[in-house]
Order: C-alpha cells, then sequence, then structure tokens
C-alpha cells in the first residue's frame, strides 16, 4: 500500500460541478433551495423523526438534471419558473417511489430509510401540485420582491417592482426579465 493515501472529497467534486453550471442553473438552483427553505419543505420528518427533504436533495436534483437534460432544455425558453416546476415534480416522483440517487456514490440511495407515511406522500403531494401560476406568484412574492429590498438592488428604477404588482400576466418570468432589467 502506497504512503499515501487518495480520496475525492465530494465537497470537492460538488463544487467544481456547481461552478461548471450554467447561470441559468445557478439561478434555479437558489430558487429551488429558497422555495424549499420558505415554504419549510426541509423542516418536515417522517414517523422515525428523519428529514423527509434536505437540501443535499435539491443539489442531487440538479446535479442529475444537469448532467442528464440537454443544454437546450435549460436555455431555449429560459424560463426559471417552469423549469423549477419540471424539477419539483421529478423531486415528487422520487419521493413517491421512494428513490433519490445518490450523484458521486452508485448503487446509493438517499430515500432508502423512508417510511411510506402520510408525511412523505403528502410532502410528494406538494411537490406534484405545483403549477407554474402558482411558484411565478410566490417567486414574486417571496423571491425577486426580497431580492430588490437588499441595497445593492437600490438602484433598480421602480419600474422593475411594479413590473411585479400584476403578475397574472407574467407567468412565464424568464431570467433575462427578472434578474437583467436592474
Amino acid at each position: 500500500m502506497n504512503r499515501y493515501q487518495y480520496r475525492l472529497s465530494f465537497s470537492r467534486a460538488e463544487i467544481v460541478l456547481l461552478n461548471s453550471w450554467m447561470p441559468v442553473q445557478q439561478i434555479v438552483y437558489h430558487v429551488l433551495r429558497s422555495f424549499m427553505k420558505t415554504e419549510r419543505l426541509t423542516d418536515i420528518t417522517d414517523s422515525t423523526g428523519s428529514e423527509i427533504l434536505s437540501n443535499y436533495n435539491i443539489k442531487t436534483l440538479m446535479l442529475w438534471a444537469s448532467e442528464i437534460k440537454g443544454r437546450s432544455w435549460w436555455i431555449d425558453e429560459m424560463n426559471v419558473v417552469g423549469i423549477c416546476v419540471k424539477l419539483l415534480h421529478i423531486l415528487g416522483v422520487w419521493l413517491t417511489d421512494a428513490r433519490c440517487p445518490h450523484y458521486l456514490t452508485n448503487n446509493c440511495n438517499l430515500f432508502d430509510c423512508l417510511d411510506n407515511s402520510y408525511l412523505t406522500q403528502n410532502t410528494a403531494n406538494r411537490l406534484m401540485s405545483v403549477t407554474e401560476a402558482w411558484l411565478a406568484e410566490w417567486f414574486v412574492n417571496n423571491y425577486i420582491r426580497k431580492c430588490t429590498a437588499y441595497p445593492c438592488c437600490s438602484a433598480c428604477p421602480d419600474k422593475v417592482s411594479r413590473l411585479f404588482d400584476d403578475i397574472s400576466t407574467h407567468v412565464k418570468l424568464t431570467t433575462e426579465s427578472c434578474f437583467s432589467a436592474c
């Protein structure tokens, strides 16, 4: 055996992968993490006391989606809300099927310890019931408005915040309209 032991650090490997993402992928990841935290989906535990979902599940979902979904899936429409809804539905299916394949370890299911309790299924149903219209409203009220309240966005013109006053006509929010307006 060698004098030195070489190991792959998952955190370093993950950082390399995350830094290779396109801006839209980074934005989607941030929105999904914010959504999970705001909606307290990472606080729900099953009957054994285990967390049903964690931020690591979101990271795993994004790593798989970044690998499996082609570049055009991410950039053709540049619809952050639509992409998030599709990914939340995938996560809901994973929960229903009790399978969340680890990205860096073969044959490792991150959901193998979950029980098939009401809370697990209820969480899956919540994820599956998210629509673009509902998420667009959540996105404006819980994400965009909070982001524009930060001092770094104080240079944003008032017309930008007025764009989000009536989201009924703004369901297809894009990264360009949301993030390039300032």
